[in-house]
C-alpha cells in the first residue's frame, strides 16, 4: 500500500501564507482526500478525526448510493 505523509508539513504552512504547525490541519485534510482519490491507503496524521471526517464527506460526494446505506461510516 501507498502512506502518504503530509501531516503538517512545511509546504502545507508556506502554501497557507506562512501558516503555523496549529493552522495546518485543513490542509492536511485536502491532501489526504487527494492522496486517497490518487491511489494512498494509509495516511500518518497527526488528527485523525478530522482526516477521518474529510475523508467520509469526500466517498460520501462521490458514492451517495453508499452514504445512503451506511457504508461510509467506517471510513
Amino acid at each position: 500500500p501507498v502512506v502518504l505523509g503530509t501531516s503538517r508539513k512545511r509546504f502545507l504552512g508556506a502554501l497557507l501564507n506562512g501558516a503555523g504547525v496549529a493552522e495546518r490541519t485543513t490542509a492536511t485534510a485536502a491532501t489526504t482526500v487527494l492522496g486517497a482519490l490518487a491511489g494512498a491507503a494509509v495516511f500518518r496524521v497527526h488528527d485523525v478525526r478530522a482526516n477521518r471526517e474529510a475523508l467520509r464527506v469526500a466517498l460520501a460526494v462521490m458514492h451517495p448510493e453508499a452514504a445512503a446505506t451506511g457504508a461510509i461510516r467506517d471510513v
